[in-house]
């Protein structure tokens, strides 16, 4: 069963701390929200936490059963020429061949994340950046991780597949070798599991969000020949990553791999001491302040709701995911991730 993205903003709204979203924010997602496709399964709210910075973007994803659809559908008031209109426009290209039984993003993507950014909607604008889960064991109840293949020959016709459709370039000979790399450096047990596209770059950026145990990461920044400062990434993960034994790199490859870098972490429904000791180390090392600290640990949760119309409640469901961002020669950056969504439930 799918609610409109808007119905549920609506039942989320008392919940949303003003100390992580201010109001002109909350208009602005509300707004971009409204014009989104009724092909949403759940949403997040991306807030920085830093002081003075009060940018939120909207993150909203479309699961495989509910890819025929956004494929059938379009954003309310889209132009019908100019830039929107073509990002748009790759978005249902890339929808139409997902929803292709013979394609080979049919069998590997379960599910996939638009990305809008503050500025953009903002302006009245949607031009999404889209996410691909290339993981088909990560969706709750889904095949063991170990039973699935991970490598690079497994995700190269699904991710050749989405690069054609979402963008007319292809990618130069020295990001598809960084992107090789990523892929064949992997760890024992390690594995990409979403692969970004920031369609609106020139070229085409990708995102990479390699998952693995915490004493891998380092090994691994050096087998893919990452051009950041490892002494940095060593400080970042002893510090700030302590707690989750596995966390998410989060890799970005423009015409080369960039020295960008992101630790995610995908914490635990419900109270999480792991969750809440990484909010007090983000505070200890001035890149969250306390009064967004209180406000995130206020936000996980869940309570029935009823809606008009349907004669059985519904629980809405509230979660935080948090990121570490070292972009050099800017100082770190910590984002949290407010998750929601409208589900059946029995209790």
């Amino acid at each position: 069963m799918i609610w409109p993205l808007e119905q549920t903003f609506d039942r989320i709204r008392s919940d949303v701390p003003g100390a992580l979203v201010t109001p002109g924010a909350w208009e602005s997602v509300l707004g971009a929200a409204r014009r989104l496709p009724r092909a949403i399964s759940c949403a997040y709210l991306e807030c920085r936490l830093g002081r003075d910075a009060a940018e939120v973007d909207l993150g909203a994803s479309v699961m495989a059963a509910e890819g025929p659809i956004l494929l059938a559908a379009r954003p309310t008031g889209l132009p019908s020429s100019g830039e929107e209109a073509t990002i748009w426009g790759r978005v249902q290209e890339l929808t139409r061949v997902w929803t292709d039984p013979a394609s080979p993003l049919h069998a590997r993507v379960p599910v996939m994340w638009l990305e809008l950014d503050s500025g953009e909607i903002t302006r009245g604008r949607l031009m999404p950046s889209v996410l691909l889960c290339v993981d088909p064991s990560l969706p709750k109840g889904a095949a063991s991780p170990d039973a699935i293949g991970h490598g690079l020959a497994d995700c190269a016709p699904s991710l050749q597949a989405a690069l054609s459709a979402l963008s007319s370039e292809p990618l130069a000979p020295a990001a598809r070798a960084d992107l090789h790399r990523c892929f064949e450096a992997l760890p024992a047990g390690g594995r990409i599991v979403h692969v970004g596209f920031m369609v609106t770059r020139r070229p085409t950026v990708l995102k990479l969000f390699a998952a693995m145990d915490r004493e891998q990461v380092l090994d691994y920044l050096g087998a893919i020949r990452w051009p950041g400062s490892l002494g940095e990434a060593a400080s970042l993960v002893d510090t700030l990553g302590a707690g989750p034994d596995t966390f998410r790199v989060d890799l970005t490859i423009g015409e080369t791999l960039l020295p960008r870098l992101g630790l995610e972490f995908a914490s635990r429904r419900g109270a999480d001491p792991d969750r809440r000791a990484l909010i007090d180390r983000c505070v200890e090392h001035g890149i969250c302040t306390p009064e967004k600290r209180d406000a995130l640990i206020s936000w996980p949760g869940s309570k029935r709701e009823v809606i008009p119309g349907y004669g059985r409640a519904v629980r809405l469901s509230r979660w935080i995911d948090m990121k570490i961002v070292h972009r050099p020669p800017e100082p770190l950056e910590a984002k949290a991730y407010l998750g929601f969504m409208l589900h059946l439930s029995l209790l």
